[in-house]
């Protein structure tokens, strides 16, 4: 046995990494939230750029729109540690 290895109290590391854990999740949740505004941003400017030519308005509005919905819904996954 030697005296002077460095070792850690299993319960101190447990501490440590439950809180990067908590870190990382709200990261996650603020990166998918952002993502989601993105989404409608585009969504509102597709809008409001393309009002009057309909040809593709609509699949890049369901595009967006498909996205916005799969971002909010990670996002939901990882409310819990904001």
């Amino acid at each position: 046995h030697n005296e002077y290895t460095e070792f850690y109290l299993k319960s101190e590391a447990d501490k440590v990494i439950a809180e990067k854990d908590k870190e990382l999740r709200r990261h996650k949740y603020k990166r998918c939230l952002a993502m989601a505004e993105w989404c409608k941003e585009r969504i509102a400017r597709i809008e409001r750029d393309y009002a009057f030519w309909q040809y593709g308005k609509d699949y890049a509005q369901n595009f967006y729109m498909k996205w916005r919905k799969r971002w909010l819904e990670y996002a939901e996954k990882f409310k819990e540690a904001k």
